[in-house]
């Protein structure tokens, strides 16, 4: 805000703002008193007197006499000092003149008529030099007064007053007074020098008065400016409120993550405030527009995704996934086996790079290698094996590294004549293979001292990857049922759904042999809900394929313990004993992951990021 200083000045002397100077002389005049002798020898003496007029700090000294007349024969002279005493009357009624009365002079004279004479010459001469004197006194009292009377009550100088007095109690206008300017004169220039002060009195008046109405303009538009700012800067302003109201809206959308940007202020002058103002508002509609429009957009995807998932509710995309655990390969695991059952064969077979086991190849890296330890009953049994693996390096949770994992297998067979098998890879992650069964299985991991990992709900999630459907003449499934410590989800896009509320499996064909290519139709009741099992066709090559989500679902862990079933179920092989005990492909490969596959099927994200302008007056 702009600030107006305003100077002016006074007129003064020590006793007032205008000294009329008049100046006088001192002068002494003899009063004439005279005596005549006539043959006497004796002189006569008469005293004089001296009186004093002044002015101010300036005498006007008029000398009288008194005086003692002598004629010969002691004959008395009274000479005519009439006109003296009323000059020296007046002279006592003057303001500003004293009379003194100077000693007796002696007049002689030849006769006693020239000795009168001399003395009322004399007389005349002093009445005249008092009455002068008196008048040039009077003048000075009437400039003095005049003066003091200006000085004391002067109508331009109260009218200064005043609008110095207006401009004090004006906002942002600073008043200082400069030094006094004396002006001495005398009487004649009294008059001049009353007009030079009120000319330059009226010449500040009309200076500070035009100052404070520019001012007081200024003011009323930085007032108004800054009550504009004030409603620019709140929801009164339809603008703010229209970008706040989209701000709620979207905050209100479930899935819609709004970041602050913050408050920028703007300071700006009065002159630029319109403009700056016009460019707010345009910014808070275009971020209302644009946030309105993401948000209508969101709900559109939102609702083709759900669409697209059948609107189930236990099914989420990868991108959902807020993943906090870790289990990488481990290639230098070391495990070891507890065995309980009768008569269990144990086998183990060093596996390398483009080894195959139980048919399919396992992905290992050049100069790596995994022991596979095949557990086998030639007769249908129940056993039990216990592995448990140490030194583990590439595996942790929230940051926090897991070094072992214990898991407890319980293998049934799901055949009455058919002999069941369990085999265990020496990397955790690729899991294990079952013939003829169906295994429960329990997972304890453990930290580096000891103490067993409890994982928090929704922080750890398992892949159950290679959930298969054949098609055609191997019509069964691959499924996990979650009994503890987890919870089943299925992924977005893929053919693997949750039943029941804790089984993962597909509940049509989702994988074909090369000569059996198509479809079947049993399988397929519903084309609309449930994919052609050939849509993502070799999906099932393990987790470095993209395609990998088809046949896989989650598993949400919670707890120190995840327990668990697999195995393989169907409607045409498993309706009785006979034909399970004629299934031509009763096996399954179980592996698991914590990379979860990215579906084609995303949930859509929205992040709507706003921030604020406001404005503030300079």
């Amino acid at each position: 805000m702009t600030e107006t200083k305003l100077h002016y000045k006074l007129y003064k002397t020590k006793h007032g703002w205008v000294t009329a100077t008049i100046a006088a002389t001192a002068l002494a005049i003899p009063v004439i008193g005279g005596s005549v002798t006539n043959h006497a020898s004796a002189d006569t003496t008469a005293t004089t007197g001296t009186q004093t007029v002044t002015s101010g700090s300036n005498a006007v000294t008029a000398t009288t006499a008194s005086t003692t007349s002598v004629t010969p024969s002691n004959q008395a002279v009274t000479p005519d000092s009439s006109k003296l005493d009323q000059a020296v009357q007046n002279a006592k009624a003057t303001a500003n003149v004293t009379v003194n009365q100077t000693p007796t002079q002696t007049v002689t004279g030849s006769t006693v008529a020239e000795a009168k004479q001399k003395a009322e010459q004399d007389y005349q001469n002093q009445a005249t030099q008092i009455n002068q004197k008196v008048a040039n006194q009077k003048a000075n009292n009437d400039a003095t007064n005049a003066a003091n009377s200006f000085n004391m009550d002067n109508s331009k100088k109260r009218e200064l007053d005043q609008a110095v007095q207006n401009a004090k109690a004006t906002a942002n206008v600073s008043v200082k007074q400069t030094q006094t300017q004396i002006y001495n004169t005398g009487v004649s220039g009294v008059e001049n020098t009353k007009n030079k002060i009120n000319n330059d009195y009226s010449t500040q008046i009309n200076n500070i008065n035009q100052a404070v109405s520019t001012q007081k303009a200024k003011n009323d538009a930085y007032n108004k400016a800054v009550a504009e700012a004030n409603t620019l800067n709140s929801t009164a302003d339809t603008t703010r409120k229209k970008l706040d109201d989209a701000i709620k809206a979207a905050q209100a959308v479930k899935g819609v993550t709004v970041i602050d940007g913050g408050t920028t202020t703007a300071t700006v002058s009065v002159s630029d405030f319109e403009a700056k103002k016009k460019q707010i508002q345009d910014q808070n509609t275009q971020q209302a527009n644009s946030i309105n429009a993401q948000i209508q957009q969101y709900k559109s995807d939102l609702q083709n995704y759900l669409n697209k998932i059948n609107n189930n509710s236990s099914v989420v995309s990868s991108n959902e996934i807020i993943q906090n655990l870790t289990l990488a390969n481990e290639w230098d695991a070391k495990v070891s086996y507890q065995v309980t059952g009768n008569n269990i064969k144990q086998s183990s077979q060093i596996l390398k790079t483009g080894d195959t086991a139980y048919g399919h190849g396992i992905s290992i890296p050049q100069g790596k290698q995994i022991t596979l330890t095949n557990f086998i009953s030639d007769t249908p049994q129940t056993f039990k094996v216990i592995a448990t693996f140490t030194g583990l390096k590439n595996s942790s949770y929230q940051g926090r590294k897991i070094t072992k994992l214990v898991e407890v297998y319980t293998i049934t067979p799901n055949t009455s004549s058919r002999g069941n098998v369990l085999g265990i890879y020496s990397d955790p992650t690729n899991g294990f293979e079952e013939v003829n069964s169906k295994i429960n299985v329990s997972y304890e991991f453990y930290y580096e001292d000891g103490s067993k990992v409890n994982f928090e709900k929704g922080t750890a999630y398992l892949a159950i990857g290679s959930l298969n459907n054949y098609q055609n003449g191997q019509d069964h499934y691959e499924y996990a049922k979650i009994i503890s410590g987890g919870k089943a989800i299925g992924l977005a896009g893929s053919s693997v759904s949750v039943h029941n509320g804790n089984v993962l499996y597909s509940t049509y064909p989702n994988t074909a042999r090369e000569s059996d290519y198509g479809a079947d139709s049993h399988y397929n009741t519903n084309p609309q809900h449930s994919p052609n099992f050939d849509k993502y066709y070799g999906w099932d090559t393990g987790w470095v394929n993209s395609k990998a989500f088809y046949g896989s679902g989650l598993v949400s862990l919670e707890g120190d313990k995840y327990v668990f079933e697999v195995g393989v179920d169907g409607e045409k092989h498993f309706t009785t004993d006979e034909l399970r005990n004629n299934l031509p492909a009763n096996h399954l490969w179980y592996n698991m992951a914590t990379v979860i596959p990215k579906t084609d099927i995303q949930k859509p994200k929205l992040t709507v990021k706003y921030k604020h302008t406001n404005v503030a007056l300079g």
